[in-house]
Parts: structure tokens; sequence; C-alpha cells
């Protein structure tokens, strides 16, 4: 055989794996072997790769445990939500920004989640520290989400911290992103501090800073918060699964194909619905795995 027939056979040869490995055929029992139990364990380890080679790539660590948040990117979503409503823009303040911080490094050396810390200490005395004067001010807190489109988005679900966010009183804010062990894990905590200022002087003591108090996520919110921050790695391993249940649905069709002597009757006429749910189920585990996080 000559070296052109060769490669002629192999390309027919390749051809054919690709067609058996998607498609349903007498060749392969019409079960493609891509949903069949050793190409669903290819398949989990390419995704579980790509997520772990991504997130090294990306943070250092292969459980990607630095969430990707910038102080601009929050300013951008909050007057994106405001401008919505008709809101005039707040501006970013340097004062603010060093209050949401001394709040957020507080809370991880004294190893609390809230408003308030363990000894009584109220989110004003951050603002009072910075010699940062007001008439009304806001506090919001986020801890565990990817993105600055995520945070804004859980906030903007919560009835009390979409006040913050939306409030027209506000004209000034600031943040902070702080990443440390907090109660033993890893975590990422965003301060948001809203504020509407009064001219240099002592602040009454009766001007307290309104806390958003902590909110449920739905489950739909938390599915379009985790297509908000979900990362290109995430992205691919959802179109991978998607496009696995496609083949699935068609191997489905072809269910009364499938020799008898193949499998249990049963799993014979289901094993592409089998298929198809556990690939619904891993999208599902995907986004809400990225649309986690608390306020």
């Amino acid at each position: 055989m000559t070296s052109q027939n060769k490669k002629r056979v192999n390309k027919k040869s390749l051809g054919r794996r690709i067609v058996l490995a998607v498609v349903p055929h007498r060749a392969n029992d019409y079960q493609p072997h891509l949903i069949r139990r050793y190409g669903l364990l290819a398949v989990l380890f390419l995704i579980v790769g790509a997520q772990v080679l991504y997130n090294f790539n990306l943070t250092g660590s292969v459980l990607g445990e630095n969430a990707n948040v910038s102080l601009q990117a929050l300013l951008n979503e909050t007057n994106k939500a405001r401008k919505q409503q008709g809101l005039e823009e707040v501006n970013l303040n340097k004062k603010l920004n060093q209050a949401a911080y001394l709040k957020a490094s507080d809370m991880f050396d004294k190893q609390y989640w809230g408003h308030d810390a363990p000894d009584g200490t109220k989110p004003w005395k951050w603002l009072v520290d910075v010699e940062y004067s007001y008439t009304k001010a806001g506090e919001n807190l986020a801890k565990n989400f990817y993105t600055a489109e995520a945070v804004t988005a859980a906030w903007l679900n919560s009835t009390e911290h979409r006040k913050n966010i939306l409030d027209a009183d506000y004209t000034e804010v600031g943040f902070a992103v702080a990443s440390g062990t907090l109660e033993g894990k890893a975590a990422t905590i965003v301060v948001a501090l809203y504020g509407r200022p009064t001219s240099p002087g002592i602040i009454p003591a009766d001007t307290a800073v309104q806390g958003a108090q902590g909110g449920s996520l739905s489950l739909v919110a938390r599915l379009g918060i985790g297509m908000q921050s979900i990362t290109p790695a995430a992205l691919g391993s959802i179109i991978l699964l998607t496009f696995l249940m496609m083949v699935a649905f068609t191997a489905h069709l072809y269910r009364d194909y499938i020799p008898a002597d193949v499998h249990h009757p049963r799993h014979r006429h289901n094993h592409g619905a089998i298929k198809m749910s556990l690939m619904f189920i891993l999208i599902l585990a995907m986004l809400l795995l990225y649309g986690g996080g608390q306020i």
C-alpha cells in the first residue's frame, strides 16, 4: 500500500471514529462513545483540568480563591444601575475607600462577618476615623463573589442592599476588596460605603450608617449571578456539556434500536435521558458555584 493510500485510510478511520463518538449507529450499538462511561470520564477529566489550569494561571491557586473584583469595576456597575433608574452618578471618594478598607481589615482581624463587630463597634466608626463628615451614609457587604458584576447583581437582588445603591441622596461611594482567612476559610470581602458629605466638622451623634441587613438570594438570582461571573474555562465547559446533552438526546431518540443483549431493558431505554440529566445537573452545579457568595 502506498503512503497516499495509507493517509486516505487513516483519514477515513479517524472520520469514522469521530462519527461513532457522537452519532448513534449500528456500529456503536446506537450508543455514541462520547456518552459512554469512558467517554464521560474523559470529558470530566478535561473539565476539571481546564478549571485547575485557568485558576492557577489567573490567581496562582488551583482553587481560584482570589476574586477578580476591582474598585473601578464596582463603581462602573454601581453607576450603571443608577443610570438605568435615572439617578445621578456617585463619585469615588478616597476617604470612603480608606474607611471601607479599615472595615474589611477589622472583620479579618476580629473574625466576624456583619455590620457590627462583636465588641459593639458600629460602621460609622470608620468614617469618624478617616474624618469623613456626612449627613447620610450606608454600608453594603459582600463575601466570596468572583466579579464586580456578580457583587452588584447580588446587591440589586436584595431589597435593603438595592436601596443603598439606588438612594438618590448619595453622591459619593468608597469600596474595599480584601482577601484573607475568615473563620478558618479563604474569603474575599467587598465593603461599599455610600455617603452624602457635609461641611467638615463634627458628625452628629445620631447620624448612623444604614447597614443593609444580610439577605438570601433565590435560586434564579444565583443562576443569573453565576452567568455574570463565569470564567472562560467554565463557559467552555458548559458549552461542552451542552453539546453532550445534544448527543445524549439524539441517542435517546434511537433507544429502541439498541440490541436487547447490550443492557438491562430499563437502562437501554433510559440511558440517553439519564446522561442528559447528568449533564444538566453538572451545568447547574457550575453556575451555582460561581453564583455563590453571601451578602
